[in-house]
């Protein structure tokens, strides 16, 4: 944690910072305290900037830049001054429970996501080894590469059983727009599938020959 720690204070952005490595808690609210074994949390108190979306996301890239992705934090929480207890230390109890109260800016990250888009995202979290990214974060600011691009596209075409052109990811960087991507290519497969059942249907009820039905389904 001594690292990140570090890292953090380098940062122009942050006065001081505390980062904490805890087990995961079991909630159904915290999607990511069920994905992986830890939680890095990064308690920070910054200079007199008011905190804002736009200023994490500064910190978070300066950390991509000099971190590995394992090492970036989970959570991030600005607070005014770290909590102490009567004898002085830092009151870790009372910081952990702000963590776990406070809305979490993934869920409403991903409140408009769909099926694929989850699915996605779990592929990203196992080659990115982390989770600290959004639905609209690029691929690359997340900790990616032109080698871990690679693995991606296998594990999409793996995964989703496409045919798909590498140059696509790196036209389609984020998490979002790859799910939609997907869902469209999917598309036209999906109607063959259906129109394939449609034809096997109308065979077994004897309302379609079987050389038409072969014919429809490029089998004569």
């Amino acid at each position: 944690m001594e690292e990140i720690q570090n890292a953090l204070n380098a940062l122009p952005q942050v006065d001081k910072c505390l980062v904490t490595q805890n087990k995961p808690v079991s909630t159904p609210t915290k999607a990511s305290c069920i994905v992986q074994d830890s939680f890095i949390s990064a308690y920070l108190v910054l200079h007199a900037q008011a905190p804002s979306k736009m200023l994490l996301d500064d910190i978070k890239q300066s950390l991509r830049q000099t971190l590995p992705p394992y090492m970036l934090p989970d959570a991030f929480l600005v607070i005014d001054d770290f909590p102490r207890l009567p004898n002085g230390k830092i009151d870790y109890l009372n910081l952990e429970k702000r963590i776990i109260n406070q809305p979490d800016p993934l869920q409403n990250d991903l409140s408009e996501s769909s099926a694929t888009e989850s699915r996605l995202r779990i592929i990203w979290e196992e080659i990115l080894d982390t989770r600290a990214f959004g639905r609209n974060d690029s691929f690359f600011d997340a900790g990616g590469n032109s080698l871990l691009i690679v693995t991606l596209h296998q594990r999409i075409s793996e995964d989703f059983g496409l045919t798909l052109k590498i140059p696509e990811l790196f036209k389609y960087v984020t998490c979002a727009s790859q799910a939609h991507m997907i869902d469209k290519l999917r598309e036209p497969q999906e109607k063959i599938t259906l129109s394939s059942l449609d034809i096997l249907e109308q065979l077994q009820a004897g309302s379609m020959d079987l050389e038409t039905a072969k014919k429809l389904l490029n089998l004569a």
